[in-house]
Formats: structure tokens, C-alpha cells, sequence
């Protein structure tokens, strides 16, 4: 197997502080966020011979501070950004192509989609460092350095519910992939599991575990095996 590692210097040389992908048919479509508040989105190319080409496409810009984290929801309808400036946007893709006004700054390029705000949800105080859709694209959940993450409610673009039990700063949420149950881990070196059909509720939580050595931990529903 060949590797080959194509490489994005398109944001202002900044640091690039999160990626993501959405695969829809024979679109590789990838979304950046960093340092310099923007978003870039890039198409990615398979060309003969197995070389990866990445186009530029639009870059997005609505943050007042570093964009933390990029996600697009499961279904491709809507890119979710979040930051230091405490606000998620959410973006969806609209018709046509670059108009004056879509110049991506850092390249001098007319940006090829347009992309739109649809929503700004607002309930944290402090910087959001994750995000993280549920499978089906109806809920949204957030981490953030105010000790909380947020589930968002997608149709009514406001929070369903705040969890409150960390005692820092979130820095890594989860949903699994069926929807029961939602993971946070935070700064307190807690990992916690809250049960969805609960309302929310705080079911499990670990500070510490120790898997015998050359042994693999995996989980699946409620069972968890050592293999």
C-alpha cells in the first residue's frame, strides 16, 4: 500500500486546530478550522494513477475568535463550527457559486460554494473546545471550558439540556453511534455516560481503570469485553 499526504497551508499560517469529513457518493468534501477564525472548505480529488488533489472550494467567515472544532452532521445537510468566541454556527450549503462579496481573504480566490449561516446557538461562556452530531442529525452536543456541555436542539436551535457535573473544563464529548447514551470527558479526569432515554442522567463514570497489558478493552451497548 502506497501513502501519500497532501497538505493544506491555507489558513493564514495559522494552526489548524480541527478537520473533518463528509463522503457523499464521489464527493470528498473537507472542512478546516483554526487559528485565523475561518473556515475553509476543500474538495478532495482522486486522480488517475491514485494521486489525492485538494481544491479549494469557499471559506467561511463568521467567528470573532479561533473556530476549535468542524463537524458535519451524519447527513451532510449542515457543518456545525464552534470556538473561543463561545458561539456554534451552523452552516448549510446554498446554490451557486463565488459572488464579490465570497472572496476567500488568504488566497485571493473566489470561493466556489456559498455557504450560509442558518443558526447561532449561544448558551456557553467560555471557549467550546468539541462538538459532536447524533446519528441522526437532530442533536447537537458541546464542550466547553465553562465545565458544561450542551445538547442542542437542531429544529428549534436552542439547548434541550445543560450537564453540569464536571468540575473543569469539557474537552471531549461523544454520542454512540445507536443514540442511547452521550460521553463527556473533562479536565477533572472523569470520563462520564449519561443515558439519552433518562433524560440526560448521569449513569456511569470513570476516573481511573486499568486494563491488564497486552490486553484490549471494547465496548458495545452495555457490555463490555477484555480481549
Amino acid at each position: 500500500m502506497k501513502l501519500t499526504t497532501p497538505q493544506i497551508v491555507w489558513h493564514s499560517k495559522e494552526p489548524v486546530f480541527s478537520a473533518d469529513f463528509h463522503h457523499s457518493g464521489e464527493l470528498w468534501r473537507l472542512a478546516t478550522g483554526g487559528a485565523d477564525k475561518d473556515i475553509k472548505i476543500w474538495k478532495v480529488v482522486r486522480e488517475e494513477g491514485g494521486k489525492v488533489k485538494i481544491v479549494f472550494m469557499s471559506s467561511l467567515s463568521r467567528h470573532s475568535g479561533s473556530v476549535n472544532v468542524v463537524r458535519f452532521s451524519p447527513n451532510g445537510e449542515l457543518l456545525a463550527s464552534a470556538g473561543d468566541d463561545n458561539v456554534v454556527c451552523l452552516w448549510r450549503l446554498g446554490e451557486g457559486g463565488g459572488a464579490s462579496s465570497n472572496i476567500a481573504t488568504d488566497t485571493t480566490l473566489v470561493n466556489k460554494e456559498t455557504w450560509n449561516v442558518t443558526k447561532m446557538l449561544r448558551g456557553h461562556v467560555e471557549d467550546i473546545y468539541d462538538a459532536c452530531w447524533s446519528a441522526s442529525s437532530s442533536y447537537l452536543v458541546t464542550g466547553s471550558v465553562d465545565n458544561t456541555a450542551i445538547i442542542w436542539d437542531i429544529s428549534k436551535g436552542q439547548s434541550l439540556c445543560t450537564l453540569a457535573d464536571s468540575k473543569q473544563y469539557v474537552q471531549g464529548v461523544a454520542w454512540d453511534p445507536i443514540g442511547q447514551y452521550l460521553a463527556t470527558l473533562s479536565n477533572d479526569r472523569y470520563l462520564r455516560v449519561y443515558a439519552v432515554e433518562q433524560k440526560f442522567k448521569c449513569v456511569h463514570s470513570v476516573s481511573k481503570m486499568t486494563v491488564p497489558e497486552n490486553q484490549v478493552l471494547s465496548c458495545l451497548g452495555d457490555h463490555v469485553t477484555v480481549t
